[in-house]
């Protein structure tokens, strides 16, 4: 997939999936599904409204979030990510350029990665009690509620509703991702454009001030996300879209903090079992649209 930095942004705002109504659902006739498969088909991306995710737990992983990211430079380090720790750990500003499918310069962001489920082996920060008691609370939370997510994405495919759930989702690799990304600077990305490799992301950041999450649309266009701290937004990742013959789409997108407010994200990655098959749904294959992916696992 091609990518152009310079493709002019589009007014327009994502899709909003209602939990309380997908709970109800039962077929894929169901507004709420029909909703969840539009937006799966255009982008794969949505807003997740109605759920039942305690604000509390939201407040209190994003102030321990930026109570991490302003220790000084050297407490921080002590926690750095290494093949050692299964690359979990500290990152420094600078040094993520992983991500991006354009160019190899640094991004503006840090970030803190925690294995699943969280504990130890990442080092608890001194300075912060408690750290890894808010990332489990928010780590079970996030997994409730992509719970309810694969319910609806079954539905939404034709499929009863615990496919997703007994076949790859008994004990998923899901994993937190902390970021922080400073005020508008040199105008380099703060996370350059790229994929999800797994196979679905929530994404909660902290306000409607500094906002920067950019969705490429497939004419080209980037779609600025808006959104709020309660308000989590929902992307399908590569593997959804290998899983769904390319049914639902797995977007490129990037991050550009333009705000003079420094942007705060918590990100959970749910990305199946780790022996879980992919292989290409029969619900999404026929004459038409003839199977592209060849059976692979997580």
């Amino acid at each position: 997939m091609s990518h152009n930095p310079e493709i002019n942004e589009v007014d327009e705002n994502l899709r909003t999936v209602n939990i309380a109504e997908l709970r109800e659902a039962d077929s894929a006739s169901h507004p709420a599904v029909r909703v969840l498969r539009q937006a799966c088909c255009e982008t794969g991306f949505f807003l997740v409204k109605g759920h039942e995710l305690s604000q509390d737990v939201l407040d209190e992983m994003f102030d321990m979030a930026k109570g991490f990211f302003q220790l000084p430079l050297d407490a921080k380090l002590k926690h750095s990510s290494s093949e050692k720790s299964g690359w979990r750990g500290y990152n420094p500003y600078g040094s993520g350029q992983n991500c991006s499918l354009s160019t190899k310069r640094p991004e503006r962001k840090e970030t803190f990665y925690c294995g699943e489920p969280p504990g130890a082996a990442e080092g608890i920060p001194e300075p912060l009690p408690a750290f890894y008691d808010k990332l489990r609370r928010f780590h079970s939370s996030l997994l409730q509620l992509s719970r309810e997510l694969l319910r609806g994405l079954s539905l939404a495919l034709g499929l009863p509703t615990d496919y997703f759930e007994l076949c790859a989702f008994q004990k998923p690799i899901a994993k937190v991702l902390l970021a922080y990304y400073p005020p508008a600077g040199d105008g380099d990305s703060s996370c350059g454009a790229h994929t999800d490799c797994g196979f679905l992301t929530l994404v909660c950041q902290d306000s409607a001030e500094a906002q920067g999450l950019q969705v490429q649309k497939p004419g080209g266009s980037w779609l600025s996300v808006k959104t709020d701290r309660y308000t989590p937004v929902a992307n399908l990742g590569d593997l959804a879209q290998r899983w769904t013959n390319d049914v639902f789409r797995s977007s490129i997108h990037r991050v550009l903090n333009a705000s003079t407010a420094p942007r705060w994200s918590v990100i959970f990655f749910n990305n199946m079992d780790e022996e879980a098959e992919v292989e290409c749904l029969a619900t999404c294959v026929d004459s038409e649209r003839p199977r592209k992916y060849l059976k692979t696992t997580c």
